[in-house]
């Protein structure tokens, strides 16, 4: 039985949808029964009060944006902080004016996990800012940077589920996108007597030549 409810905007960017997506789906993975029920719309924004992409309600209240979510989700759940109480390194992870891509590489150069020696929600949540972020994705697929690369491999191998939402975020837009590109592509023009197929000619070229190109006719 759901407790709580998280409505996604699917055409928002995926670097802000991603973090909460995962570790609701993370919250759900710890528990017999999903309590979270996650919502994927597909639309910009959200409607009903606040124009935003993500919306996180429980208990007649209502949470907007990425990092307001997490806190609330932190706070209901503390497993999801652990050990680790520095929890503005979860926070920072999701600021590019914060952290480069490039000492998140040169920080994880003898380390496994961001902070600590056990999975965290700021690994999750960072996992996710960067799959959702283009730019980070395209350094991770040239493999320039090596620790980088390999932390992102390997939480990828260790929370298999982390791949399922991310492909379920995109699935419902897919779907359709499909369904509009089927009906655009419907050549019904109501013929008549067409029961046994259409046979269609091309009319000869009046000097009965083929041009192709600045081809000339053979003299």
């Amino acid at each position: 039985m759901t407790l709580f409810d998280l409505f996604v905007a699917t055409r928002a960017s995926q670097a802000a949808l991603l973090p909460v997506v995962l570790i609701a789906s993370s919250i759900n993975e710890a528990r017999p029964a999903s309590i979270i029920n996650i919502s994927l719309e597909d639309t910009v924004l959200l409607t009903g009060g606040e124009n935003s992409t993500i919306q996180f309600q429980a208990d007649g209240k209502t949470v907007t944006g990425t990092i307001p979510i997490i806190q609330e989700l932190c706070a209901r759940f503390p497993f999801l902080v652990g050990k680790d109480t520095r929890v503005n390194n979860l926070y920072a992870a999701l600021d590019w004016s914060y952290i480069s891509i490039k000492r998140l590489d040169t920080h994880l150069i003898l380390l496994s996990f961001r902070s600590g020696y056990s999975l965290s929600t700021a690994d999750i949540a960072l996992w996710c800012a960067l799959r959702g972020n283009r730019v980070a994705v395209a350094a991770l697929k040239r493999g320039t940077l090596v620790n980088l690369t390999r932390w992102h491999k390997f939480l990828e191998e260790l929370c298999p589920w982390a791949t399922s939402a991310f492909e379920s975020l995109n699935a419902a837009s897919r779907e359709k996108k499909l369904a509009k590109s089927k009906e655009s592509a419907s050549y019904d023009i109501a013929l008549k007597n067409t029961e046994k197929g259409v046979v269609t000619r091309f009319p000869p070229e009046p000097s009965g030549y083929l041009y192709i190109g600045h081809a000339k006719p053979l003299s």
